[in-house]
């Protein structure tokens, strides 16, 4: 009998362990349409591979010497010349990319070097690590604004979708810059960029749902007015009027952001309210973003006749999509 409950005790242990094995392990967020290895794998594979120094550029051999300091190897990055582009090369730029213990900063002047080597694997890579939850919210961020910058680039249409199902993501880091992200592509200039008619108003949909959602997080809520106002969706000028007169200061910044979204989306009646308020605001901010945006509704009105009074009709203007050569952590400026 002793012998039966000590094994069934045995059994009991075993089946424990291997549930909280099960609780524990590491699952990914998503799938993605884009197959690419786990970060474990590439981790195991580049991260942690040892590399042929002497074979290595000067510059890329300070990459990896942590006595530097962040800004000179974030600076060693970018000198790192195209004539030394190589199979060792692109290995190191990678396992830096790969490395969650490197800096921000330095990973993500490695994935610019990469785009602009036109590496085969870093649209896979990038996809992979955005939707790995034991990789930062800000990387994550990262990542989507790379994704970006990669199709108003290219146009990889595949990235396009993991942009869409970044935006309902459930870290709001990532939700922010995938709004933003599609807002610009949804208003790029470029036709051959532009998403179909039901892409760009499911993107309309989504924006517009963050600006008007008073419970989602304010990074969403403000990451929804720019890329209302990028959208030149009329639909948030009523949103955006409403949080204009917000003086809570917890919601100051949100309050800015509204109202430099009016100067995209407002006429001459919101050019008057705004001038009142940079008049009498004590806030410097809100004093310079109301200034601001009445300068560019007054530049958008069309003027009739020569000295009679302006109409409210705004020109149509394009925002420009040019992509910066250094990714930011979106939704951190107006």
């Amino acid at each position: 009998m002793n012998y039966v409950r000590r094994h069934l005790l045995w059994f009991f242990l075993g089946a424990l362990a291997l549930l909280l094995s099960f609780a524990t392990a590491h699952f990914p967020i998503r799938t993605t349409a884009v197959q690419a290895p786990s970060n474990t794998q590439c981790e195991t594979r580049l991260a942690d591979s040892p590399l042929d120094r002497a074979k290595l550029p000067a510059e890329l051999a300070a990459v990896f010497n942590k006595k530097l300091s962040v800004a000179a190897r974030m600076q060693a990055v970018d000198d790192v010349p195209s004539t030394a582009r190589s199979a060792e090369t692109l290995a190191a730029l990678r396992q830096c990319l790969w490395r969650r213990s490197e800096n921000e900063g330095v990973r993500n002047n490695v994935a610019d070097k990469l785009r602009g080597w036109q590496e085969e694997h870093l649209v896979k890579d990038l996809t992979a690590m955005l939707w790995d939850a034991q990789e930062t919210p800000k990387w994550r961020n990262y990542c989507v604004q790379h994704l970006y910058t990669y199709f108003i680039t290219f146009g990889d249409r595949e990235i396009l979708e993991t942009l869409m199902e970044a935006a309902e993501d459930e870290e709001n880091m990532v939700v922010a810059g995938a709004l933003w992200s599609l807002a610009r592509i949804a208003s790029s200039r470029d036709a051959s960029k532009l998403p179909d008619a039901k892409t760009t108003a499911r993107i309309h949909e989504m924006c517009l749902t963050a600006l008007r959602d008073e419970n989602a997080e304010m990074l969403v809520r403000i990451a929804g007015v720019q890329s209302c106002a990028c959208l030149r969706a009329p639909d948030a000028l009523a949103v955006c009027r409403k949080l204009s007169e917000d003086t809570n200061p917890k919601s100051a910044y949100l309050r800015m952001v509204a109202i430099a979204a009016i100067g995209d989306l407002g006429d001459l009646d919101d050019a008057d309210k705004l001038r009142a308020i940079g008049a009498t605001d004590r806030a410097p901010l809100i004093k310079d973003a109301s200034n601001r945006s009445v300068d560019r509704i007054r530049k958008r009105v069309t003027v009739l006749v020569p000295g009679a009074p302006t109409s409210s009709a705004p020109r149509t203007r394009s925002p420009s999509t040019e992509p910066a050569k250094k990714q930011q952590c979106l939704g951190a400026q107006p």
